[in-house]
């Protein structure tokens, strides 16, 4: 799993929506789609794209495909956001001693 494919997968606002639906538990595809009333096929996209990014985990109940969020992928990009910022914070505060 790459950062950028975290960022990419997030950037589009169905699949933020299914993410944060994810966090109170696992889901089905129909039960996604039934949240958000979008196709199951438009789901399962979404899903899909969602997967290969490491943001989610699929296991198989029976019948179902349950989804689950990955959380060591959002904690890889939030440990890129958090050293950005880190390193952008420690920049002005170098530039202000120079002033």
């Amino acid at each position: 799993m790459s950062v950028a494919a975290i960022f990419e997968a997030l950037g589009d606002a169905n699949r933020r929506q299914i993410m944060a639906f994810l966090t109170e538990g696992e889901a089905s595809v129909s039960e996604v789609a039934d949240q958000f009333n979008v196709s199951l096929a438009a789901v399962s996209q979404h899903l899909k794209v969602l997967r290969e990014a490491g943001l989610v985990t699929v296991r198989s109940r029976a019948q179902q495909r349950l989804y689950a969020i990955a959380p060591t992928a959002l904690l890889e990009a939030s440990g890129w956001i958090i050293r950005l910022v880190e390193r952008s914070v420690a920049a002005q505060s170098a530039r202000s001693e120079i002033v």
